[in-house]
């Protein structure tokens, strides 16, 4: 067998590898990378979260009210799914013609919209967490 015959034969195992691999792994699924969001009442760093976690500031009013159902910070906003917020929003995340830092408005929003929406910006949740929008 020749160099160049080898090298093919090495290259179509690894492909024929790859493709075992694939199907064994079963159906491919988005590569967008989710960010954890979580409920803190700072912005300092900390080492109990994994790299890359994005932090929303709470009030101690809030933590209180955490701390009520049993939840100690920092608090994963995955953990309260359905649940509504009074929050301090940067305006950059509600107008895009508006540049990060400049303002914040005051939005009742959902700990889906926090995860997804406004978990990238200068966020700070002064009341919560309610049942329904209504509620809040």
């Amino acid at each position: 067998m020749s160099k160049l015959d080898d090298y093919v034969a090495r290259q179509k195992a690894n492909a024929f590898a790859e493709q075992m691999i694939s199907k064994a792994a079963g159906e491919k699924r988005s590569h967008v990378v989710e960010r954890p969001v979580v409920l803190a009442t700072s912005f300092e760093e900390r080492a109990d979260l994994p790299g890359g976690t994005l932090i929303c500031k709470m009030t101690p009013q809030v933590a209180t009210a955490l701390a009520a159902i049993g939840l100690r910070e920092p608090v994963s906003v995955r953990s309260l799914p359905g649940r509504w917020w009074l929050a301090n929003v940067d305006m950059a995340a509600v107008n895009s013609n508006c540049e990060p830092g400049g303002g914040a408005t005051q939005l009742v929003v959902s700990s889906e919209e926090l995860r997804c929406r406004y978990g990238a910006y200068y966020c700070e949740v002064v009341a919560g967490p309610v049942n329904s929008r209504n509620d809040s």
